[in-house]
C-alpha cells in the first residue's frame, strides 16, 4: 500500500489532516504558500544555498558529514598512491635507459635518449600527475562520496524534519519500539568496543577470502548477543540495519547513476565553446536528481510518485540541477560542498512544493493547509 502524501510534510496522511505536520512547520520558510507556476524555478535556485544556511546554523548537524568525508580523503589518497602514481611511473618508466636500450638503433632511439634526459620529462610527468590526481580526487568526491554519505545525509535529514515538525515523521511511522535513542546509542558504543577488537582478531588470525568473511561476522557476534539479551534493542537494531542498508543502497544507486552519465556524455567535451559546459550541466543535474531520492525513500515513495512529483515540479528540479551543476564544476571543494547543501536543500524543496498532486483527487489538503496558514498570520 503506497503512503498518500501530506502536501506539506509528504509523508503518509490518508485523511484531511496530517498527523506528523499538523500542515505547519516551524521553519518560516516552509509555512509560506507554494510557489505558482514559473517561479517555481526560482525555488529550485534557493534550494541548495537554502541548505548550506540550514547545515550552517543547525547544531548538531556538521558532524554528521565528517565520516564520509574522511573514508572519500582515505580511499582518495589510497587510489593517488596505489594506482595514479603507479600508472604514471609506468607510462613515463618506458624511458628510461634500460628500456630505450630494447629499442632498435635508429633516429626514434635517439631522439627518446635525448627525451628521457631533458627537464621536459620531468615537467610532463609532474603535470600528468596534478591533472590525474585533481581528475581522481573530483570523481571520488563527486561519486565515492555521495555512494557513502546516504546513512549519514538521512541522519541529518531527520534532524532536520524533528526541528521543522517536531518529531522525526520517519521514525514515528516505522521505529519498531520505544526504546529511548540514547540508550540504544549507549548500547550501540559499548557493543562496537569489542566488535572492533573480534573483528581484528579474525583479520589477524586468517587470511585472503577467509578474512573478508570471518572478520565481519566477529564484528557482528557482539551486536547480535546483546541484540538477543535485549529484545527491544535487537527490534530496533534491526530496523536500523535495514533502514540504513536500503539508504546505502539508494546512495549507491544515485552514484552509479551520476557514474554512467559522467562515462556516456564524455564526447561533449570535444564540442567546442558549448561542450564542457553543457557536461557539467547533466553532472550536476544528474547528482541534484540521485540526492532527492533520499527524502523520496524517506517518505516510502513509490517509483511513480517519485517520477510524477519530478514531472508536476519539473522547473523548480531544473533550477535545483543547475545550482549543482555549478558547484559540480569547482574542483574538489564544489562536491564536497554540494552534495550535502543539495542533500539538505533537496528536502526543503520537497517540502517546500505541493504534493496535492500526488493525492486522490477527493482527499486535497490544499484547502486546510491555507487555512491553517491563515490562522497563523
Amino acid at each position: 500500500m503506497h503512503p498518500i502524501p501530506c502536501s506539506l510534510c509528504g509523508y503518509d496522511a490518508p485523511g484531511t489532516s496530517c498527523t506528523h505536520c499538523a500542515l505547519t512547520a516551524r521553519e518560516r520558510s516552509l509555512v509560506a504558500p507554494p510557489p505558482p507556476g514559473p517561479l517555481e524555478f526560482v525555488e529550485g535556485l534557493r534550494a541548495i544555498p537554502m541548505g548550506a544556511l540550514l547545515l550552517l546554523r543547525g547544531r548538531g548537524l556538521k558532524r554528521w558529514l565528517v565520516p564520509p568525508f574522511l573514508l572519500t580523503l582515505l580511499a582518495a589518497a589510497a587510489i593517488l598512491y596505489f594506482w595514479v602514481q603507479g600508472w604514471v611511473e609506468a607510462v613515463f618508466g618506458l624511458l628510461e635507459p634500460e628500456r630505450l636500450q630494447q629499442l632498435d638503433p635508429g633516429w626514434w632511439r635517439d631522439f627518446l635518449t635525448l627525451l628521457a634526459g631533458s627537464w621536459l620529462v620531468r615537467v610532463l610527468q609532474g603535470l600528468s600527475f596534478l591533472v590525474a590526481s585533481i581528475l581522481t580526487a573530483w570523481l571520488m568526491f563527486s561519486l565515492f562520496f555521495e555512494a557513502i554519505a546516504g546513512p549519514f545525509l538521512d541522519e541529518v535529514q531527520g534532524r532536520l524534519e524533528e526541528r521543522w515538525f517536531g518529531e522525526n515523521p520517519r521514525d514515528a511511522i516505522q521505529r519498531p519500539t520505544r526504546l529511548p535513542a540514547a540508550r540504544c546509542a549507549l548500547w550501540t558504543t559499548l557493543a562496537a568496543l569489542p566488535a572492533t577488537l573480534a573483528g581484528v582478531l579474525a583479520w589477524r588470525a586468517s587470511a585472503g577470502f577467509a578474512a573478508l568473511l570471518l572478520a565481519p561476522l566477529a564484528a557482528a557476534a557482539p551486536f547480535v548477543l546483546l541484540g538477543l539479551a535485549h529484545r527491544d534493542y535487537g527490534r530496533w537494531l534491526w530496523w536500523v540495519v535495514r533502514v540504513e542498508s536500503e539508504l546505502a543502497w539508494v546512495s549507491l544507486k544515485a552514484a552509479l547513476f551520476t557514474g554512467l552519465v559522467l562515462v556516456l556524455f564524455l564526447w561533449l567535451h570535444l564540442v567546442p565553446l558549448v561542450g564542457p559546459p553543457a557536461y557539467l550541466v547533466l553532472s550536476g543535474f544528474a547528482v541534484a536528481i540521485g540526492i532527492l531520492d533520499i527524502p523520496f525513500s524517506r517518505r516510502d515513495w513509490s517509483l511513480r510518485q517519485r517520477l510524477a512529483f519530478l514531472r508536476q515540479h519539473a522547473l523548480a528540479v531544473a533550477g535545483y540541477g543547475v545550482v549543482g551543476a555549478f558547484l559540480m564544476g569547482v574542483p574538489i571543494l564544489g562536491p564536497i560542498v554540494m552534495v550535502p547543501a543539495a542533500s539538505a536543500g533537496g528536502l526543503w524543496l520537497v517540502v517546500r512544493l505541493d504534493k496535492n498532486g500526488l493525492r486522490p483527487k477527493e482527499l486535497p489538503l490544499a484547502r486546510a493547509r491555507r487555512a491553517k496558514l491563515e490562522e497563523r498570520d
